[in-house]
């Protein structure tokens, strides 16, 4: 069985660790509080919030990249429409021209089918 003295010298050990055991704690807590007012800790502070805002600029500027590569694509789509609507238009124009060239003289009737040929594989066929 254990005596009172055993007790009270268990109870001794375990408040005595935990009294180091506080101390312990204290030094860490205050070296950490004397530590955060040091001008190296506000200086990560202030590198740790300028990373972040660069993280979030990265961000966007990925989207606006984004943005601008679906813009530059439609751009060149529409530069090649342009390009077949400007092609159409000189062959109708080419063919006005010979239209014309047939009705003042009557002849031409070959470059007249020719033409047709042409306009018709390149408006239809296509």
């Amino acid at each position: 069985m254990i005596t009172g003295n055993e007790i009270e010298i268990v109870w001794s050990v375990v408040g005595k660790l935990g009294a180091i055991l506080a101390v312990i704690v204290a030094l860490m807590k205050g070296f950490e509080y004397l530590m955060s007012k040091m001008p190296v800790s506000k200086l990560e502070e202030r590198v740790k919030a300028i990373e972040e805002h660069d993280k979030n600029d990265f961000e966007k500027l990925k989207k606006i990249e984004m943005r601008l590569d679906s813009v530059e694509n439609k751009l060149k789509e529409s530069d090649d429409k342009i390009s077949r609507i400007d092609e159409g238009i000189k062959r109708l124009g080419q063919s006005q021209i010979l239209l014309l060239r047939h009705f003042a003289t009557g002849n031409g009737q070959k470059e007249m089918a020719e033409e047709a040929d042409s306009l018709t594989a390149y408006f239809i066929d296509r």
